[in-house]
């Protein structure tokens, strides 16, 4: 059995099963056929998996700090200590990088939504400085 999962789809249980994994923890994974909603297994069958987490990949976190406070300073194109949108376009485009239709707008927001930490549409050179610290 997998967790508390008893009946689900093969990929729900194995998820299931890796989500209360932790890295380089090892464990077994068993699911047997009356686990699984499906009709793919005309006879009674056990899956054994012996799995060890190696290495746990976030996705939506950089792993290394791709930033550091110079760039910052670049980025403010004003120089008052604090990053607009506007100016992290600005600074973005003026790189001429040559980003397609709709990339702009998502790599402003995605990086927004990572240093912006009080939501006010302005990013603070502390605001940056405590997320880049904790990257």
């Amino acid at each position: 059995r997998v967790g508390g999962v008893k009946t689900g789809s093969m990929r729900q249980l194995w998820n299931e099963g890796l989500l209360e994994m932790c890295q380089g923890e090892v464990a077994d994974i068993e699911i047997t056929t009356e686990e699984i909603d499906s009709k793919e297994y005309a006879v009674e069958t056990e899956l054994k998996y012996n799995v060890e987490i190696v290495e746990i990949i976030v996705k939506d976190k950089p792993k290394k700090p791709p930033l550091s406070i110079e760039n910052f300073k670049l980025m403010d194109l004003d120089h008052n200590g604090i990053l607009l949108e506007s100016e992290l376009r600005a600074y973005t485009e003026g790189l001429k990088i040559g980003l397609m239709d709709g990339m702009l707008d998502q790599m402003v927001e995605t990086f927004f939504s990572l240093y912006d930490t009080n939501k006010d549409h302005e990013i603070t050179r502390e605001e940056f400085r405590l997320v880049h610290a904790e990257l």
